[in-house]
């Protein structure tokens, strides 16, 4: 993904050596120039990595499209205990993943489930847990009484707000029909998103998850986590002479717009990763520049 960002951003064409380096993780090359990657994998210690690997290869068996693909698991989900609750989330993915282009992405709605109490006829308000918390003003407009959302089962919201739409008056509808003390379950569906590779990229799946237990939205360990990542890099880049340094974040995180790693690069010092040309995240299906190279070796 992120020699495709590349080749359209600067308008030329990047590939990766099949040779391995014995230092960067991986070398791009444009003509005569060579980029050192290092891959930063954000996604905890070595045991959830290989329950992660296990699960890919598990759907690898079952695949029947050609190509490469990315799964990306939302934060907080265990997704091994999630493939045991739902017996049809494997195929739900593998047919998220069907007829996709090369490069393209797209949400797969997963069913699942919340849960609406009534607590009294006084109030106007909804209060929320879970992956529709931030919506509560929206789920109350109009309501009548004291109600209780728990949209736990939900950890990504739809990129659409139309489809976000439809979720939220489907939870105001059923409000109005609940007395005191009655609790609904509302059947609703979590996006998750799946994304095909370039033609040129590796056959098969790669699953891409974080430990439930890990906090992407807590600054302190995006930060911590961003210098060791920053430090490995520039090791890297000190070690071995390339045109150009790059260091891809790959992580998962709900939606792009909610990563924290831009701003926590602008709060440190710029010392820090002053080795470094261009720091590429890449997360929920899409790629974002966090750091620009002051200059370009083709230019």
């Amino acid at each position: 993904m992120a020699a495709e960002w590349m080749s359209h951003h600067y308008f030329r064409t990047f590939h990766i050596l099949d040779e391995k380096s014995e230092i960067h993780d991986a070398i791009l090359k444009q003509r005569n120039f060579s980029v050192g990657v290092t891959i930063a994998k954000l996604w905890g210690n070595d045991d959830y990595v290989n329950s992660i690997d296990d699960y890919s290869n598990l759907l690898n068996t079952e695949i029947e499209e050609d190509g490469g693909y990315n799964i990306w698991i939302p934060p907080r989900v265990n997704i091994n205990d999630r493939a045991l609750s739902n017996p049809d989330l494997n195929t739900t993915l593998l047919n998220g993943i069907k007829h996709l282009s090369p490069g393209e992405r797209r949400e797969v709605r997963i069913p699942t489930s919340v849960k609406l109490a009534k607590l009294e006829n006084d109030g106007a308000y909804v209060s929320v847990t879970g992956g529709l918390s931030n919506e509560w003003t929206t789920i109350s407009e109009g309501i009548e009484g004291a109600f209780h959302l728990d949209s736990r089962e939900i950890y990504r919201t739809p990129d659409e707000s139309a489809e976000l739409d439809v979720i939220l008056s489907q939870i105001r509808d059923k409000a109005s029909m609940l007395k005191v003390e009655e609790l609904t379950i509302i059947p609703v569906h979590d996006y998750w998103v799946v994304s095909r590779l370039q033609t040129e990229a590796p056959e098969g799946i790669s699953v891409i998850s974080t430990p439930p237990q890990i906090d992407l939205i807590e600054g302190s360990y995006i930060r911590r986590e961003l210098r060791q990542q920053i430090a490995r890099a520039t090791k890297q880049v000190t070690t071995e002479s390339t045109d150009l340094s790059l260091l891809i974040l790959l992580t998962s995180v709900t939606h792009m717009k909610d990563e924290l790693f831009t701003t926590s690069l602008k709060s440190m010092n710029p010392q820090l990763y002053g080795n470094l040309d261009l720091i590429l995240l890449v997360t929920d299906g899409s790629v974002r520049q966090i750091l620009k190279p002051r200059s370009l070796p083709w230019e």
